[in-house]
């Protein structure tokens, strides 16, 4: 008799735990479809993200965190390409632009006329209706830096004076103007007074702090290796600009390529400057219906 009441015993355990089981997935599903249906009143889950955060409401907003905690509207075009401009003493860009005569010791090139016309320099005359149109200027190589700071105040939707809504801050630093003054025959100390100030005010800066720099970048319109002198021979070229612990965080935009992960290689500027998509065009065709009789290659290989 004591085996058939063990059986039963056991069946209605077993019964009761299918019962538990399947109303705890029943409570389960009904919260699920609760916290998904979308409602007025409800509030959808959160992003993957953990920046974003996506409130339905009745005008129904969407909203997004900063890197400060704030929320933001995401629907603003411009998120995610705000960049924040650094008010740099004069010393570091403007006053080299008023000081230009002293771009040329070591050539024999004024370098003044190409500094007008926000970097671009003068137009071309067009003499011999060579050019099909207004948009040839005389450009220097070194103008880079210069050209890239005037577009972005001028052209550039996307700046901002809150640091926080900055996904870039640039350092509008002319670092190519400022060493093309002191390569030849000036002291390494002097040579490096100008980057050592900058990383100094820099790194007093509260937007330096949120990130020690990993978020700045600056543009220079010579190449990476005027920036990087190893040693502090006199001899040895250019300044430590580069080399300086700050400076490391920061990335650059230069005109060559170099072997460091932190420079970005940029082309070199042109004399041809459109402002118009119908000038691209226009010398577009010029050169498809050229009749040439030379042909020209024009070949690279990567950087050692």
């Amino acid at each position: 008799m004591e085996k058939p009441i063990c059986v039963m015993f056991c069946s209605q355990q077993l019964w009761f735990a299918i019962l538990v089981s399947f109303v705890l997935c029943f409570v389960l599903l009904c919260f699920d479809y609760s916290a998904l249906s979308g409602s007025d009143d409800s509030i959808a889950p959160l992003s993957r993200n953990p920046l974003v955060a996506v409130v339905n409401q009745t005008d129904s907003v969407t909203l997004e965190l900063t890197r400060e905690n704030r929320v933001v509207d995401v629907s603003d075009s411009c998120l995610g390409q705000y960049i924040y401009v650094h008010d740099l003493p004069s010393k570091f860009n403007e006053d080299l632009i008023k000081n230009c005569h002293l771009f040329t010791r070591g050539t024999e090139r004024n370098m003044c006329p190409y500094l007008v016309n926000l970097g671009l320099g003068s137009g071309i005359q067009n003499h011999e209706m060579v050019l099909l149109n207004d948009s040839w200027f005389s450009t220097s190589q070194f103008m880079l830096e210069v050209i890239f700071h005037n577009r972005l105040k001028n052209n550039y939707k996307c700046l901002t004076n809150d640091s926080s809504l900055a996904s870039a801050i640039y350092v509008p630093f002319y670092a190519g103007l400022d060493i093309s003054r002191r390569l030849w025959g000036v002291s390494t100390s002097e040579r490096d007074s100008s980057a050592l100030d900058l990383v100094n005010w820099l790194s007093e800066r509260p937007e330096w702090k949120k990130m020690w720099g990993r978020d700045h970048f600056l543009v220079a319109g010579r190449i990476s290796w005027d920036f990087r002198r190893q040693t502090d021979n006199e001899t040895d070229w250019g300044s430590k600009l580069r080399f300086l612990p700050e400076s490391e965080n920061m990335s650059m935009l230069s005109i060559e390529a170099s072997s460091w992960n932190n420079d970005i290689a940029i082309p070199y500027p042109t004399c041809f400057h459109p402002s118009k998509e119908d000038q691209i065009l226009q010398v577009a065709g010029q050169n498809e219906k050229a009749k040439t009789k030379s042909l020209v290659l024009l070949c690279r290989c990567p950087k050692a």
